[in-house]
């Protein structure tokens, strides 16, 4: 199971921030130069102006089509502290912001609308957002390197070949135009819960979505908060058009016109859509939910990816689509669920591997992947699609309750599954700690290997009756062994805790050609161990 006050401790205790070597290889700080590209309608940039209380530098002027509003920049920057706000006119849905030049945008203070219009901030040579960065805004946010942004009509506000937009009726934007050669987005700071708790990092209003979409895309030590909106990360490699979508007060990214990704990096960071307000009326129109959409997607160094639900309302999904997806050193990839509200479910579409190791043995803190529930509302599933799949030394993937609610069930899919321990556990199990009852959980693979303590359980620690566990092996099974110390017992098990007082699931199947059980290792249940088709014991 997953300890959240173990993941603020990990994440608090990381090293000093230092700042990479692209920010001090870039262009000066604090620097917004117009281009002039628009004309007459060419966008002003007015300095300390007193905005909220402080001094901003305000961005007024740009060419108005429809409710959208187009800014034109040769550079675009936010220098260190500094805030600099967009002029939000009435009737104004969309800000467009482009930048022509050939410099990287750094976003190192408070970039803002004053107003509820979305804001697209379009560089293609790379957006660096540091550990003083910020939002204030009413809309979406979308960063990203595309070369430009697609309309209805045809029209491309592009930031490669710019053109004034034409004077006709202009919609809303429907895709990110990418070339062969975008830039990458970073974002470092100094670490994803200090940001929290000071109230740094990029944080969109209620129901919104939050984007960041380029070739290759860092979070260190950063924040990400869409509180009842939607998350969306995506690795681009182009050439291609990634869709876009509204969907209730914010947007959904589609990728069907995109055939190679890049990779993603989550290091020390903290992700989140948690619905904490019951009179957060903007999240009953959003879905709450994480997308990630890659090629390689590295989550480690007790980063948290976490989808929560905090009322009634429901939690929203986490979906992860990438080739590769690694879970190590103590990071966690959480749905849970603290009310009446139903947790999100968990989706891992990786074409090549999934891979949940490396927990940090010293604080014993597992990496995972986990939907759990403390309250009324049921936990979400967990559903695993993959050809490789990888628990070792500490990593695990749980739906467990702990509440009234009932767990969500655990389901993976792969044709090779390892649950090997090393000197700290690794588990995969559905499990009741509560009145509620645990989830099923469900292998389908061609091998099985359970070594050195590793353990697939389905179990009750509490008044709630346990699950199922189903094994569908077409080659083999492999229970052997225990840990090194001899402290666990590698095992296919269904019990109850001696705190207990719940019944434990009725149900071990093993369906597979071979299966072998040595060294100390353990096949038990409860009730039945249905075992089918096996030609070697």
């Amino acid at each position: 199971m997953i300890n959240m006050k173990a993941v603020v401790y990990g994440l608090l205790q990381a090293s000093p921030f230092v700042l990479c070597s692209l920010l001090a290889a870039t262009t000066a700080l604090g620097q917004i130069t117009p281009d002039n590209t628009l004309g007459n309608e060419r966008s002003v940039v007015t300095p300390n102006v007193t905005i909220k209380g402080a001094l901003a530098d305000l961005i007024e002027g740009g060419a108005i089509r429809d409710s959208n509003l187009f800014h034109s920049f040769s550079d675009f920057n936010v220098g260190e502290m500094g805030r600099v706000y967009f002029a939000n006119p009435a009737g104004i849905e969309n800000i467009l912001s482009r930048v022509t030049g050939g410099n990287v945008s750094n976003i190192l203070g408070t970039l803002g609308v004053l107003g509820n219009a979305n804001l697209f901030l379009i560089n293609p040579n790379g957006i660096v957002f540091g550990p003083n960065s910020s939002l204030d805004l009413g809309g979406s946010f979308f960063g990203s390197t595309a070369n430009s942004v697609v309309f209805d009509n045809g029209f491309q506000f592009s930031a490669t070949n710019p053109d004034a937009p034409p004077l006709l009726t202009i919609k809303g934007p429907l895709g990110l135009q990418y070339g062969e050669n975008s830039g990458s987005i970073r974002a470092q700071g100094i670490s994803g819960f200090q940001s929290f708790f000071q109230g740094l990092g990029l944080r969109v209003q209620p129901g919104k979505t939050l984007a960041l979409v380029g070739r290759d895309i860092t979070l260190e030590g950063f924040f990400l908060e869409a509180r009842g909106g939607r998350i969306e990360l995506g690795s681009v490699a182009g050439p291609g058009l990634v869709s876009l979508t509204p969907k209730g007060k914010g947007w959904v990214l589609g990728y069907e016109g995109i055939e190679n990704f890049r990779d993603i990096g989550i290091l020390r960071s903290f992700i989140s859509t948690s619905v904490e307000e019951q009179n957060d009326l903007a999240a009953q129109d959003s879905d709450g939910a994480i997308s990630i959409r890659g090629s390689q997607l590295d989550i480690g160094r007790t980063s948290t990816v976490r989808a929560s639900t905090f009322t009634s309302l429901p939690g929203g999904d986490i979906n992860i689509d990438v080739r590769q997806l690694t879970l190590r050193d103590g990071a966690s990839v959480l749905s849970n669920a603290f009310d009446e509200g139903k947790a999100g479910n968990v989706t891992v579409n990786a074409s090549e591997s999934v891979k949940v190791i490396d927990g940090l043995i010293q604080v014993r803190f597992p990496s995972g992947l986990s939907a759990f529930t403390s309250g009324a509302g049921d936990g979400g599933d967990i559903l695993i699609n993959t050809d490789f799949f990888l628990l070792q030394n500490g990593g695990q993937v749980d739906t467990i309750t702990r509440g009234e609610g009932d767990a969500g069930s655990l389901s993976v899919n792969a044709s090779e599954v390892q649950v090997i321990g090393a000197e700290f556990p690794s588990v995969l199990s559905t499990q009741t700690q509560g009145i509620g009852k645990a989830g099923n959980l469900s292998i389908t693979t061609g091998k099985l290997l359970v070594q050195d303590g590793g353990q697939v359980s389905a179990n009750t620690r509490g008044e709630g009756n346990g699950g199922t566990l189903r094994v569908n092996a077409s080659d083999s099974v492999q229970v052997i062994g225990t840990s090194a110390n001899g402290e666990f017992t590698s095992g296919l098990l269904i019990q109850a805790n001696r705190e207990a007082t719940g019944n434990a699931g009725e149900l071990l199947n093993i369906t597979t050609d071979k299966l072998i059980i040595s060294d100390g290792a353990e096949v038990s249940a409860r009730g039945s161990i249905p075992i089918w088709h096996v030609s070697s014991f």
